[in-house]
């Protein structure tokens, strides 16, 4: 096959909601306090188990890692789509994989995370007497840690080969973020 007739893109468009564009200006406000009141909640979750010693038990330690979890993915979407809404509506070819890597890798580790959690809760629930032998400070570190590495390297194996790939298709997104596409 011949390359000749093939263009390859080095940005993408994100087409992002489906709305007309007299309405951008009332979506980004509603998305701005949307992103806000989360960004502010779980900030205030953070600060408030790091600063209550009462607090730091494996079920806090674990919400406390969630809330951190659910700013970083926020701040890894939302201020692309509020730009989007202005009409900045293209983003470069690595921003596209950042995103996209981010996106992929905080996912990963929400759902590592919300395993370790479950974990936590069962052995509270079925060996109670056992609870602070079975779950101590090491084992949620250990837990917690293990989430972190497998979700943000495990990422990387989608993202790093599809980055090394020609694209020469359409050039839009036809989402609000840019994620892998499953048929």
């Amino acid at each position: 096959m011949s390359r000749s007739n093939i263009t390859l893109h080095s940005e993408f468009i994100i087409v992002g909601l489906p709305t007309p564009d007299e309405q951008d200006t009332a979506l980004f406000i509603i998305f701005l306090i949307l992103f806000l009141a989360t960004f502010l909640g779980n900030l205030l979750i953070v600060v408030l188990i790091s600063l209550d010693h009462r607090l730091h038990m494996p079920m806090y330690f674990f919400l406390w890692n969630l809330s951190v979890l659910d700013i970083l993915m926020t701040t890894s979407i939302i201020p692309k789509m509020l730009a989007g809404l202005l009409g900045q509506k293209t983003i470069s070819f690595t921003g596209c994989f950042a995103q996209m890597y981010f996106l992929i890798s905080f996912a990963a580790v929400e759902g590592f995370l919300v395993a370790a959690m479950a974990y936590d809760r069962y052995v509270a629930v079925v060996k109670p007497l056992h609870y602070n032998t079975l779950i101590s400070t090491k084992v949620c570190i250990t837990m917690t840690t293990i989430a972190w590495m497998l979700g943000v390297l495990g990422a990387l194996l989608s993202v790093v080969p599809a980055s090394t790939l020609p694209f020469c298709g359409s050039n839009l997104i036809l989402h609000i973020v840019t994620d892998v596409s499953l048929p």
